[in-house]
């Protein structure tokens, strides 16, 4: 299985057609060079930054930032289900049971599909 690389910045706004410089504008940014960072992983956008991205590609952030999205996904499955077994262990609550067993049931298939 290969990890999915960290985000399809660049590929995407090659893809367009788009300068550095120009993709900054649409995005709102500064200048070419924020790109670049953004592009070469040396640093991450912040949220409005991301939701820019993705307006601009129309691509969702499953997709443009396939390696984050992942990261971030296994850490809120081990999480939940930590927080599942720590539930079951007071006994008191079946609901949060269950809705944490259906969180944990759809991460791992998001993250099956994500992985094929």
């Amino acid at each position: 299985m290969n990890r999915p690389q960290e985000h399809k910045l660049y590929e995407s706004r090659l893809a367009m057609g788009f300068t550095q410089d120009e993709m900054a504008f649409l995005l709102g940014a500064s200048s070419g060079s924020r790109v670049s960072r953004y592009e070469s992983f040396k640093r991450l956008p912040q949220l409005n930054m991301v939701m820019a991205y993705l307006a601009v590609h129309q691509r969702s952030l499953q997709d443009l930032f396939a390696g984050h999205y992942r990261d971030v996904a296994i850490s809120v499955l081990d999480r939940a289900r930590e927080l599942r077994e720590r539930v079951k262990a007071t006994g008191n609550d079946e609901r949060k049971v269950e809705l944490l067993n259906s969180m944990i049931l759809v991460l791992e298939r998001g993250l099956q599909e994500h992985d094929e």
